[in-house]
């Protein structure tokens, strides 16, 4: 096992009002959950100058290659921007990203709007 199990956050770096949006440095952070006080163990920060439209990134999904690989060096975070319609990938071993663009990602014209109590109606 992972020797280290983590807790990834995805900072999109921006906070406040709307007319008063404030922006930092979009970050990628890992805490280590099996340490006293979960510290952070790793960081990733992307320059704000590299990313078109911060405010819409979306979910994001992490792929721990290997698990059994005691350092978890084999791990890609994937993040959705849906104003760019495109998807980072991170790939933790060689701390860098990448992105990837396609027509497919743009809304198909009809959405579904789902509420909290998971009712669904088309739009």
């Amino acid at each position: 096992d992972c020797q280290n199990p983590r807790l990834w956050i995805f900072d999109n770096g921006e906070y406040g009002e709307a007319k008063y949006m404030n922006r930092n440095v979009v970050s990628l952070v890992a805490f280590a959950l099996t340490e006293p006080n979960y510290p952070e163990i790793f960081r990733y920060e992307i320059s704000k100058e590299k990313i078109k439209e911060p405010y819409s990134f979306g979910y994001f999904a992490v792929d721990v290659l290997d698990p059994n690989n005691k350092w978890c060096n084999d791990t890609f975070v994937y993040i959705t921007n849906y104003a760019e319609n495109s998807l980072y990938v991170f790939d933790y071993k060689n701390k860098d990203y990448w992105t990837y663009s396609h027509d497919s990602f743009k809304p198909d014209g009809e959405t579904t709007f789902i509420s909290p109590v998971g009712s669904s109606e088309k739009k």
